[in-house]
């Protein structure tokens, strides 16, 4: 099942670094991205799939919860549970 997940993140990052420029068009810009990122709202939106790229790529090969595990681990203990 993770390895599905994995190829949706993947498939999703592509798309997005590909078409960002037409993600732009339909969004335009987006005032917070360019006010408190350094970069346009099109370079944040290639960030956004690069991101979801490496994501898939750790879902796919079975990482994800190597980075994902003290994540929750820590927001566990934080919250009491």
């Amino acid at each position: 099942m993770t390895i599905l997940l994995g190829l949706g993140f993947l498939l999703l990052g592509t798309v997005t670094v590909i078409f960002a420029q037409n993600i732009w068009n339909f969004t335009g810009a987006i005032d917070f991205v360019e006010s408190k990122f350094p970069g346009n709202t099109k370079a944040f939106i290639q960030l956004v799939g690069v991101i979801l790229i490496l994501l898939g790529i750790l879902f796919i090969t079975g990482l994800a919860s190597s980075v994902t595990g003290p994540i929750s681990d820590t927001l566990s203990k934080v919250s009491g549970h």
